[in-house]
């Protein structure tokens, strides 16, 4: 990573749930990226979840572990927001949403997934 990248990883909404759903620990999962030592997350995500947990027992559980990590401010939402905030901060998403994967490639963005219990990149 280059010196002015942060060092920490922005969290997508499916990551986060996906997270929650398989049981992996994102502190302990993120560190194995070189120059990463800790997750964020943008606000839309913390937006998106919180409508979410309204209606779904993962959601809120995901909403509340979002809610003690840094976030970083966003006016848009959704994906547009997910870009903004890494456009902004220059970090690295984490995402398993393909769609969001390649508009944040096609930006410059360097993207992470997670499959099973391994973050690839």
């Amino acid at each position: 990573m280059k010196a002015d990248t942060p060092n920490f990883i922005l969290l997508d909404t499916n990551a986060i749930i996906y997270a929650i759903e398989k049981k992996i620990r994102l502190e302990d999962a993120v560190i194995e990226i070189p120059g990463v030592s800790r997750p964020a997350v943008p606000y839309c995500v913390i937006r998106e979840l919180y409508g979410l947990a309204k209606k779904n027992v993962t959601a809120r559980i995901a909403y509340q572990y979002a809610k003690k990590l840094e976030i970083i401010e966003t006016d848009k939402y959704g994906d547009d927001g997910v870009i903004e905030a890494a456009m902004k901060t220059g970090a690295m998403v984490l995402t398993n949403d393909e769609r969001l994967s390649r508009r944040l490639r096609e930006t410059g963005i360097k993207v992470a997934m997670i499959s099973g219990r391994k973050i690839l990149f």
